[in-house]
């Protein structure tokens, strides 16, 4: 069940993000990686000004995604919901603990 926060973020997520990432953010989409559990800091950084943050290991090469201003205020939303559908799999794998609720 998503909080209210994360019902917001899906339906940004299915409107604008899901072009290149898969509907399930837990899976690899035709242009775009896995999200599921980006943080707040890495969608910032590709989704308003095209680049990583400081130290992040980028999961493909390519610089094909474009900047989308227009969302800015909803990253938190969208977010909330990357978190929130996380596949316990994936976040154990990457050493996370599971997303405190907004």
């Amino acid at each position: 069940m998503l909080s209210e926060a994360g019902h917001r973020g899906q339906h940004v997520y299915l409107n604008v993000c899901i072009v290149c990432h898969h509907g399930d953010p837990n899976r690899d989409g035709t242009l775009g990686p896995a999200i599921a559990g980006s943080s707040l800091e890495l969608v910032r950084a590709k989704v308003l000004h095209r680049e990583y943050p400081p130290g992040y290991e980028p999961q493909r090469t390519t610089f094909l995604m474009p900047a989308y201003p227009f969302v800015e205020e909803k990253l938190p939303d969208v977010v909330a919901y990357l978190a929130e559908v996380e596949a316990p799999e994936a976040r154990s794998a990457r050493g996370g603990t599971p997303p405190a609720r907004p």
